[in-house]
């Protein structure tokens, strides 16, 4: 289990961080619905594409809409319509949302999100500099060599670059982590080896690791490739591996009351994801959600 999974699992109140509530919930899911058809609006007017990702397409498919206790939103893009969309963030309603991508001063991470302005969202895995709002993850959908040698070199590659990401930014992070998680052995334990594998990267700081992360991920390009990958996916690059057309082409669905696209093909790829039984509704138990240190939705009834 990565870090970033079993602090999503543990008992955040046995931490004394904020417990998200069923009616926080409910909030989260109107901002994002909004989000979503601001977006939707924005990049149909642009003639670029994206799809509902993870839970957020799992959702869409099984619940026709939000998974009823999830409190984040993914979604992914092709390399060619995000590149696009980065050099025009800037006029996607300004006031109300902007875009991180790795390597921003500040920004942790080896995969772009757009933040919600006014609505705090403070995550573990941050920093003094961080963002602290609500966020997007957007997840790049890359090709991928149909070569098995050259594909081999290129997951070995990005595996590296995953690690140098991820257990740097634990060090960066960790003494905010160790002075927060202090009932959870496992937590804090991995917590440790991470923080020791990042000092053997420190030689480069977490913000050049992530740009060079994403600038490796985009490399290669082969617009006709059998397969593409989502390197910075949370199985990374091997498990993230599909055929073209599972992720590139879309389709129009419900989702609560508006409609979104999703992949064509999402079943093919909620059930690599997830398995073969991902319609089935999982235990409480196995739920998971962010620890928060704050969670404040600002002025107004939806903090926008």
């Amino acid at each position: 289990m990565s870090l970033k999974s079993a602090i999503e699992m543990m008992d955040a109140s046995r931490e004394g961080l904020v417990t998200v509530t069923d009616e926080d919930i409910k909030r989260l899911h109107g901002i994002y619905l909004e989000f979503l058809k601001d977006l939707d609006d924005f990049l149909t007017a642009n003639g670029l594409s994206y799809a509902l990702g993870g839970g957020s397409m799992l959702g869409a498919v099984r619940h026709k809409g939000f998974i009823p206790w999830d409190d984040d939103l993914d979604i992914t893009m092709t390399r060619e319509d995000f590149d696009k969309f980065a050099g025009i963030a800037d006029t996607f309603m300004p006031g109300k949302y902007y875009l991180k991508k790795p390597g921003d001063e500040g920004y942790l991470f080896h995969w772009p999100k757009l933040f919600i302005k006014g609505i705090v969202f403070d995550e573990l895995l941050s920093a003094p500099d961080s963002p602290r709002e609500l966020f997007v993850d957007i997840f790049i959908v890359e090709d991928a060599p149909d070569k098995k040698f050259q594909r081999k070199i290129r997951g070995y590659k990005s595996s590296l670059y995953l690690l140098a990401c991820s257990s740097t930014r634990v060090r960066r992070c960790r003494s905010k982590l160790a002075s927060h998680i202090t009932h959870s052995p496992e937590v804090q334990k991995e917590i440790r080896r991470r923080s020791a594998i990042g000092f053997f990267f420190g030689f480069k700081s977490l913000e050049k690791w992530c740009i060079g992360a994403d600038k490796y991920f985009s490399s290669y390009k082969n617009p006709s490739s059998a397969d593409v990958v989502i390197p910075s996916g949370a199985l990374h690059f091997w498990g993230e591996i599909y055929p073209r057309e599972v992720l590139t082409l879309t389709r129009r669905v419900p989702f609560e009351n508006i409609t979104v696209s999703i992949p064509l093909y999402a079943e093919k790829y909620l059930e690599k994801r997830y398995g073969p039984s991902y319609m089935n509704v999982p235990p409480e138990g196995k739920r998971a959600k962010h620890s928060l240190l704050e969670l404040s939705f600002g002025e107004g009834e939806d903090g926008l």
